[in-house]
């Protein structure tokens, strides 16, 4: 599968961010919905400010505008940019509908617009107001604030308190969608308030410009249900995400991902069976650090896990072409866990594996990025970096290899192979050059999303490319039965304008600065078939996405409460599942999560189980009671399943 849109939104950033870095060296009823009236937009409300993005956005922003240039360990302090670095960072940022301000010291400060909101009635604040008993709301003590937050949340009001101290509550703006009522969501350990809140939505977007599904396609099918199964948690460190997993022939799942140890930060890979029980864990210790991105198993039921590594001592010397470079990583394990051998996919510059995916011949496929022209990845064309695609058999030998290479950052996310032995790829692209130049909508600098089509023998079949005003990181794809495919991730769109590129029909889609789930259906001949936003106030992340029967399930987490995440909790980020039928009507949301940070970053369907890993921070809601317990700086890893039923 694959290592996803990563935790560059979550406490695990600071981990991903050491191979990118280094990759740098070198009272309402149940069916009324507040609605805008369609002329008006989200920034027609009032009551509410710009605010400083937080460091982990900042990271992001100066990735995206610096790719491959970015300064190693860079912690968000934009004081450490030079004069030219820090040029193109605020040329982004505005393009990107953020402020850019001086602050009184003449640094830099990047700011974004707060949730819109509009005025709470009058009605509404005296109710609020009389449930606590507040005598003079003018004179509020902070433990009044406090309780009147609490008390706002769950009647789906904010309270705000502005520079000069003075206390306002609002409620935040909704817009007029094509809508669809949900129907309830299934109840989570974090007990919530439902009262005067308005119902989940959500919609499907089948925008005129697009071909109409052919006839006879099922639209309406309504997906399996999800019942809750069991959850637990993986530590083997002080800090442990688990990134991927994959289904197995007796099963259960097997999950992979990376944590710290005494000499750094290793892979681990843990089984467990269809009941939740460990039955063995392995972790890959190097003397540099060690990470694993994405598990498959062969036909044969042994795993293969791909990854990274700076390690010079994890393979046989005879492997590495230099020194201090990351190396794509290959190892093969048994199905009982015990390590068959390691192999390094490299060259004298950066190489690493994000992907990987089982093939019906024994063999499997794996995609990732480089900047080699020797060693592994001789052959290939010279520009500066490539995503690729390489077909190997059981024994790790490479059968072909097919790339698109630009000057810019591209990367290869996810891969998935039908059963005719087509192979589909999802790809990060900040190019328009070289081999991403007939593509639609590329911006130099810009990311776009890029699905390709793979033959069974490497050959291109057709490379699509979408794009908005903001930045597309399409990053979990999988097959359809009629030989097309669907990919998965996160868009943005600028303030200044809009909704312009892949996503134009989809109405007032997104807030600028924040990201916006996206799914969207390609046939066999790389023509788009439907386009469905998962969309909130806040920052809503997909990280996979699965078959099940009559649909899809896609994994992720959110920060939202509101629209199609209507009814999650309050946690930093809570996971979810959200169901979707086979022509795209996103049909209902699972969502579980605690206080803190809450991440799922996989979802796999094996059978009657729904299997999703990631990580948490918090101990409490659907997390308490766990031992090991996470803390605030050390997350632990987590394993949920779900029983399906058609």
């Amino acid at each position: 599968m694959k290592n996803k849109f990563t935790a560059r939104l979550s406490l695990f950033m600071c981990l991903v961010l050491v191979i990118s870095c280094l990759a740098a060296c070198g009272g309402k009823d149940d069916n009324i919905t507040t609605t805008l009236a369609p002329e008006d937009s989200w920034q027609s409300g009032t009551g509410y400010e710009k605010v400083t993005i937080s460091q982990a956005e900042l990271v992001d922003l100066v990735e995206q505008a610096l790719g491959d240039d970015m300064p190693e360990n860079f912690n968000g302090d934009l004081s450490t940019l030079t004069p030219e670095q820090l040029n193109k960072v605020e040329n982004l940022a505005k393009d990107e509908g953020l402020t850019v301000e001086k602050d009184e010291n003449g640094d830099t400060v990047i700011k974004k617009e707060e949730i819109p909101t509009q005025q709470a009635s009058d009605d509404e604040v005296k109710d609020l107001f009389n449930k606590l008993s507040i005598k003079d709301p003018s004179n509020l003590s902070d433990e009044e604030i406090e309780e009147l937050s609490k008390v706002a949340g769950d009647e789906g009001l904010i309270v705000q308190t502005k520079p000069d101290g003075e206390v306002v509550v609002v409620k935040p703006v909704t817009t007029t969608r094509i809508i669809t009522q949900a129907p309830q969501t299934e109840p989570t350990k974090k007990p919530t308030t439902t009262k005067n809140r308005t119902p989940s939505t959500t919609s499907v977007y089948k925008p005129d410009h697009m071909t109409a599904a052919p006839i006879g396609t099922i639209i309406n099918s309504t997906p399996s249900a999800l019942s809750n199964g069991w959850i637990t948690n993986f530590s083997d460190g002080t800090h442990t995400v688990l990134v991927d997993n994959c289904g197995t022939s007796d099963g259960g799942t097997v999950a992979v991902g990376i944590t710290s140890s005494q000499t750094g930060s290793c892979g681990v890979i843990v089984k467990f069976d269809e009941d939740g029980k460990q039955k063995w864990s392995k972790t890959l210790n190097g003397n540099a650090l060690v990470s694993y991105d994405a598990v498959t198993e062969l036909t044969d039921g042994s795993l293969i896990v791909v990854g990274s590594t700076m390690a010079s001592d994890v393979a046989t010397p005879d492997q590495y072409l230099c020194e201090n470079t990351v190396e794509g990583l290959i190892v093969k394990y048994s199905k009982n866990g015990d390590q068959e051998w390691t192999k390094i996919l490299g060259g004298s510059g950066q190489d690493m594996l994000y992907a990987v995916e089982a093939t019906s011949d024994g063999g499997f496929v794996a995609g990732g990025k480089t900047n080699s022209v020797d060693g592994s990845f001789s052959g290939l064309n010279e520009n500066k970096t490539k995503a690729f695609v390489y077909k190997f058999n059981s024994n790790g030998n490479i059968s072909w290899k097919n790339s698109l290479g630009g000057k810019i950052h591209c990367a290869v996310k996810d891969v998935t192979v039908n059963t005719k032995g087509d192979i589909f790829a999802v790809m990060e692209n900040n190019n328009s050059d070289g081999d991403f130049a007939s593509l639609e909508g590329t911006n130099n600098g810009k990311r776009t999303g890029v699905i390709t089509k793979i033959s069974s023998d490497g050959k291109t079949v057709w490379a699509k490319s979408l794009y908005e005003s903001g930045l597309v990181n399409m990053s979990a794809i999988t097959f359809t039965d009629d030989g097309g495919c669907v990919a998965a991730g996160q868009y943005s769109v600028s303030a200044k304008e809009g909704n312009k590129g892949s996503f134009k029909s989809i109405y007032n889609g997104g807030t600028a600065g924040t990201f916006d789930g996206i799914i969207v259906k390609f046939k066999a001949d790389g023509s788009t078939a439907w386009i469905t936003p998962l969309i909130g106030f806040e920052t809503d992340l997909i990280t996979d996405i699965t078959r099940i029967e009559n649909g899809y399930a896609v994994s992720g987490y959110s920060a939202s409460n509101n629209r199609d995440f209507q009814g999650m909790g309050k946690g930093n980020f809570d996971s979810y599942i959200y169901t979707l039928s086979k022509g795209g009507k996103a049909e209902k949301l699972y969502h579980f999560g605690g206080s803190s940070s809450d991440n799922a970053r996989t979802v796999y369907a094996n059978g009657s189980k729904l299997y999703v890993c990631g990580s948490t921070n918090s101990t409490d809601g659907d997390f308490k009671g766990m031992s090991p317990a996470p803390t605030a700086d050390n997350a632990v890893g987590i394993v949920r399943c779900y029983n399906i039923s058609a």
